[in-house]
């Protein structure tokens, strides 16, 4: 009698083998089966993603049975979304979520929040980062863990160099807000070649491809601000839409408890132009953003208040400090970033504005376009010279411009 428990129990397997080969397998399906994010959960972001192949072998079959029947660790996480945030942050390769859903669809809606309110979280590959019906969620990574480490190294360093830079804790929202704003347009070039040939590199979506390489599209404009914004303590959210028929993204500001609408991608020309910053698109309403882009309302605040409205006025501007001067095609202005102190210097209608010392340098308009220069109080208006003059750019006590005609650029020596 004592071998007839060995040899039922080697009849069992033997059974269970059987039944798998034979096609029983899909009596396991539901503990080994994974699920896919629904294309609502994708982003512009996000690379396609595709099917593995789970052909199995019996013996690869009841490993997978094995694993699901193993024990659940707990996670000392109060909600999904700090489970799965530090899973990502600490380069996790899976975790067990049943504790907090097995609801797949809650799960990649979670993990994809996480990933946008965490721009420093670039390193994530939603390809074959499956959520299986045991609970486990897993994670692909773009680079190895050395690389990552780096890279975050080199990212924080940036942020922190940006920071010490241009930000001082005396200051307004709205001065931190442009401070990081013009920073992130000034030192960034859209990645438009590889935009229209379908071929954006995954650094390029990311904050760290606009703020590490200098060069993104509007996800990596978007976090960058994000995360430059989050790391002062200006709150502001990752919207997705869809502006001129692509998928796009932007973000939603807050500023003394009101929410803003803010496109740097937008306000940044292409081709790039050195020295040179929009503000059609900087803290404007939900009415005036939806002229030109697309999104689910309900799925964000609304942002009503005008506050900030006179910022479209600003076609051609240029920002020193806290002062913009700038041209309403009549007369050349100057006032206070939050609009106070507006006062006409002069009647001229002043274009490719460049600041430098007591100087303001321009494309005279109201002159051919030639290079003039007048002082910020109006006086001592003066001819520079006698060509239509484009891409004018001050910098280190020199004035770089480019001859409308010949493109060709030239330099003078200034005060």
């Amino acid at each position: 009698m004592g071998k007839i428990k060995p040899i039922i129990a080697f009849g069992a397997l033997l059974l269970v083998l059987w039944f798998i080969v034979s096609g029983e397998e899909d009596r396991l399906s539901e503990r080994i089966g994974y699920y896919m994010p629904s294309s609502s959960n994708t982003r512009e972001i996000l690379p396609n993603v595709v099917s593995p192949s789970k052909e199995m072998t019996a013996e690869q079959a009841i490993d997978e049975v094995l694993v699901y029947e193993r024990e659940v660790e707990q996670l000392p996480f109060d909600t999904l979304y700090e489970a799965i945030l530090h899973a990502l942050l600490d380069q996790k390769e899976d975790i067990n979520v049943s504790q907090y859903s097995m609801d797949h669809e809650e799960v990649y809606a979670t993990r994809l929040q996480v990933i946008e309110d965490h721009p420093e979280i670039f390193y994530f590959d939603h390809e074959e980062s499956y959520f299986w019906t045991d609970g486990t969620l897993e994670f692909n990574y773009l680079y190895s863990e050395e690389d990552i480490e780096a890279k975050r190294a080199a990212l924080d360093n940036k942020v922190n160099t940006i920071i010490d830079r241009f930000i001082s804790s005396n200051m307004s929202d709205l001065e931190k807000v442009i401070e990081l704003h013009d920073y992130v347009v000034l030192n960034t070039v859209y990645d438009y070649e590889n935009f229209e040939n379908n071929t954006v590199p995954p650094l390029s979506f990311t904050a760290y491809g606009a703020l590490i390489n200098g060069v993104a599209v509007c996800d990596g404009y978007t976090k960058a601000m994000n995360l430059l914004l989050r790391e002062v303590g200006v709150e502001s959210k990752y919207v997705v839409g869809v502006a001129n028929g692509n998928g796009h993204s932007w973000n939603l500001v807050h500023i003394d408890g009101e929410w803003y609408k803010l496109d740097a991608t937008w306000n940044d020309p292409v081709p790039d132009r050195e020295g040179r910053v929009s503000y059609q698109y900087f803290l404007i309403t939900d009415d005036k953003l939806e002229q030109t882009h697309e999104w689910e309302k309900t799925d964000y605040p609304k942002a009503t208040s005008t506050r900030f409205s006179y910022f479209e006025e600003l076609v051609h501007s240029q920002r020193h400090g806290n002062i913009i001067y700038y041209t309403d095609d009549e007369s050349l202005y100057q006032m206070n970033i939050d609009g106070t102190n507006k006062k006409k210097i002069a009647p001229v209608r002043a274009y490719e504005i460049a600041v430098g010392g007591d100087w303001l340098y321009f494309s005279n308009f109201s002159h051919g376009g030639y290079l003039f220069k007048i002082k910020k109080d109006g006086s001592e208006l003066t001819e520079l010279n006698d060509f239509y003059t484009t891409h004018i750019l001050y910098e280190e006590g020199k004035l770089h411009f480019t001859e409308h005609e010949t493109d060709e650029r030239y330099y003078l020596e200034v005060e």
